[in-house]
């Protein structure tokens, strides 16, 4: 079972053999790819042959993992919580996901809720930064 999205709808479930449902939206999955739960795909994406997506992973319209990928994946363990970027424009902390702008201009909310100390809060402020730069100089993306 798979869920696709409907803009009228929203998410509505389809049979993994519900070839039309799939290829209406463009995508493409390869032989014995292994599609985790509650994993999101977006159109357009390509998904190569042996490939796995485990439970709960996100993949952007236009992705393409398998053959010849090449993501930029940004993975920190910081001193408070990970910080996780995924070649989108969204950067997980802990457990809040939010635009690359939203960190930027708004993360102070979320700091002072989590209790970051004032040392933290400059160490974030840099994986952000970092990141924002990481987002803008990637071929293809939109800053």
């Amino acid at each position: 079972m798979i869920y696709l999205w409907h803009d009228d709808t929203g998410w509505t479930k389809h049979e993994v053999t519900d070839a039309a449902a799939i290829s209406e939206r463009g995508i493409i999955i390869g032989d014995y790819a292994q599609i985790g739960d509650e994993a999101q795909i977006g159109d357009e994406a390509q998904i190569g042959d042996y490939a796995r997506i485990g439970y709960n992973a996100r993949i952007g319209d236009d992705a393409r993992i398998g053959d010849d990928a090449r993501p930029i994946i940004v993975y920190i363990i910081g001193s408070r919580h990970a910080v996780s970027y995924w070649g989108e424009d969204r950067i997980e902390i802990g457990c809040h996901h939010y635009s690359i702008k939203f960190w930027q201009e708004k993360a102070d909310e979320i700091r002072a809720a989590e209790n970051y100390t004032p040392e933290q809060i400059v160490e974030y402020k840099r994986y952000v930064d970092m990141i924002a730069e990481v987002h803008a100089a990637t071929p293809g993306v939109t800053p």
